[in-house]
């Protein structure tokens, strides 16, 4: 799920961008799905160019605590099956406006990102299915909440010196929440309608 989470991301923002910018007809991707730490070996061919791009990364995920307790016994058929609680996982995303040639571009691209998040605060994956998904896993919906994530100086810099690169003009955002679950039974059984104690049955 933190692929599709991503990928869903990536496509919907690759979209806005190339609207806003008058780049539908170009079948080129404007932003893409990628690590941004490879940005100073975009002249190598070992490694992805991801110049002239705005790039979405993953930065990091961790746990949203205040959902742990969650519900370990489901109905299913008749019978309970218990599984184990779902991880809920907030993801931190930078997207960072690659054009090291085009300093003014790269300050508009960001400037478009923005937008596109503040009208966009909730990505839901029911309000635009993706074909190309179809393929890669089942997923019944998907809803990620954006929230732009604040940086001081010092965080910053420790951020991209991380990274191993310049500064890049960026936003990082936190995406709140996506669930993440394996389709593991651990066991199955009936549901208990009577109970019987000294020879006594209640029901």
């Amino acid at each position: 799920m933190i692929y599709e989470s991503l990928y869903i991301l990536t496509k919907k923002l690759d979209y806005f961008l190339r609207s806003t910018s008058g780049l539908l007809d170009q079948t080129e991707d404007e932003a893409i799905l990628g690590n941004i730490a490879f940005a100073d070996n975009s002249g190598d061919k070992k490694y992805p160019n991801i110049d002239g791009k705005v790039v979405v990364s993953l930065v990091s995920l961790e746990e949203d605590a205040t959902l742990k307790n969650q519900k370990t016994f489901i109905q299913k058929d008749g019978n309970y099956q218990k599984v184990n609680p779902k991880v809920y996982a907030n993801l931190n995303i930078l997207i960072a406006s690659n054009y090291p040639e085009e300093y003014t571009n790269a300050l508009k691209m960001l400037n478009r990102v923005v937008q596109f998040v503040q009208g966009e605060r909730i990505i839901k994956y029911q309000d635009n299915p993706l074909p190309e998904l179809a393929g890669i896993d089942k997923i019944k919906s998907l809803e990620m909440n954006m929230e732009m994530v604040s940086m001081n100086f010092e965080q910053l810099n420790h951020l991209w010196g991380n990274l191993g690169g310049k500064i890049i003009p960026s936003v990082m955002y936190k995406a709140r929440v996506v669930a993440i679950e394996r389709d593991a039974v651990l066991s199955t059984g009936p549901a208990i309608t009577a109970i019987k104690i000294n020879n006594n049955k209640w029901n």
